[in-house]
């Protein structure tokens, strides 16, 4: 709950977040998480040629989304690497890969595979008017692409 407060504190007490600063925000969770997830590898890449300005709900939201991907993919996937690539070009892009067993993409909209976390995230990015989807590659894992729809 201190977790979720400061988060929320951090993005509202801006008037906007640039994408570096999500990423960088990312950079700090992922840290925080490595204690508890020792053999697991986490990064965040960056690919920023344009830094875009986000409303601070809007930044709230994506570092949330990410954020969810992540501990997602730390739960359910048996991973042994996850990956947040952080891209700004035209528009944003910020994708979540994992190594592990990969999503069931037919049974992603029923409870036992698309749970309240899914659910949230699906809320969070149609709030915002961004895309999201789930792609599950066919060597191993999963990707989370949550995107701007608008430039």
């Amino acid at each position: 709950m201190v977790s979720q407060l400061s988060d929320t504190i951090w993005a509202l007490k801006k008037d906007e977040l640039l994408l570096t600063a999500i990423s960088d925000r990312l950079k700090i969770f992922l840290q925080r998480l490595q204690i508890s997830y020792p053999s697991v590898k986490m990064e965040v890449l960056e690919s920023i040629a344009t830094d875009h300005l986000l409303p601070p709900s809007q930044a709230f939201h994506l570092f949330q989304v990410a954020k969810e991907s992540v501990i997602n993919s730390l739960k359910h996937s048996g991973c042994s690497e996850v990956t947040v690539v952080v891209e700004g070009k035209q528009g944003w892009e910020i994708t979540v890969n994992d190594n592990g067993k990969g999503i069931d993409l037919e049974n992603l909209n029923t409870k036992s595979e698309g749970g309240n976390g899914i659910m949230n995230l699906r809320t969070r990015a149609a709030e915002c008017g961004w895309k999201i989807e789930w792609v599950k590659h066919v060597s191993r894992g999963t990707s989370v692409i949550v995107s701007s729809t608008t430039n």
